[in-house]
């Protein structure tokens, strides 16, 4: 029972600021089961990924009654496009978890992660000084959708800071409005990447408490959340942005630390 409530907080921490940054949650949730929970890479994604998808649903249909309006053509065709990417990357995932062990995987996983992070860090604070591109074709933006896709679904993580950066600077939009483009490109990839888990037989058993657990801490986070977002500033969103990529940080050092110790203890074991 005291897991269950852990992973509820988790989630209701992770969505709420999740909904209002556009990270969608799933950033926070990946890392954060790994350390925590003891499942395995593949119930952690798909348990993630449920979630976010659950948190983004409830974000897109609060936004209804803000002020902020997506350009419907581009973030469809964003959309679309991640939702295809969200295909190729759950294929990459499922090949590279059949290939190698789970801590493997996972430790790739907290290192590419930690790597965007840093990446996405340093362009949050200089972004005022680099010129957006403005993008406005709709078969480029299908294509920028594809690529963040097919890395979110890999990770696992729903999009989270790699949107941000890519929409932010490709397409020019300020903080809340890239958000909202964040959390409608992850509403296909996630649907789409959990279809394809439906039809292709990959869902991996999981407790029916922690997932109805954290889908409803994710629902909340997502109302909470844009509760807060109305009353924040665009730099006040920015802040929180930075936070949480600093608090991600720590945890993915956390977990690469610990996969290190798992897979050296494994070798020593094999070597006797």
């Amino acid at each position: 029972m005291g897991n269950i409530i852990l992973f509820f907080l988790i989630c209701f921490m992770a969505c709420s600021a999740g909904s209002i940054s556009g990270v969608g949650g799933g950033v926070m949730i990946k890392p954060l089961m790994d350390a925590v929970s003891g499942y395995s890479v593949e119930q952690i994604s798909f348990l993630s990924s449920c979630t976010v998808l659950a948190m983004a649903v409830m974000s897109l249909l609060r936004s209804r009654k803000s002020e902020i309006r997506l350009d419907l053509k581009k973030g469809t065709s964003l959309a679309l496009g991640a939702a295809v990417g969200g295909i190729c990357g759950k294929q990459i995932f499922n090949f590279a978890t059949a290939s190698v062990s789970g801590p493997i995987v996972s430790m790739v996983q907290s290192i590419v992660l930690l790597l965007f992070c840093m990446v996405v860090f340093i362009y949050t604070l200089k972004k005022n000084n680099i010129q957006p591109r403005g993008v406005q074709n709709i078969f480029l933006c299908a294509l920028i959708g594809i690529c963040l896709g097919t890395m979110s679904a890999f990770l696992g993580i729903g999009g989270g800071p790699i949107n941000v950066m890519a929409i932010s600077y490709l397409m020019g939009t300020d903080s809340k409005t890239t958000a909202l483009y964040s959390i409608y490109t992850i509403l296909f990839s996630q649907v789409f990447g959990i279809g394809f888990m439906a039809v292709s037989g990959t869902i991996p058993q999981v407790n029916i408490f922690a997932l109805l657990a954290m889908v409803l801490g994710g629902l909340t986070g997502a109302f909470i959340g844009l509760l807060f977002s109305k009353k924040m500033k665009n730099r006040h969103v920015d802040r929180l942005f930075l936070i949480i990529l600093g608090v991600m940080g720590l945890i993915l050092g956390y977990n690469i630390l610990n996969n290190v110790m798992l897979l050296a203890g494994t070798f020593s074991m094999a070597a006797k």
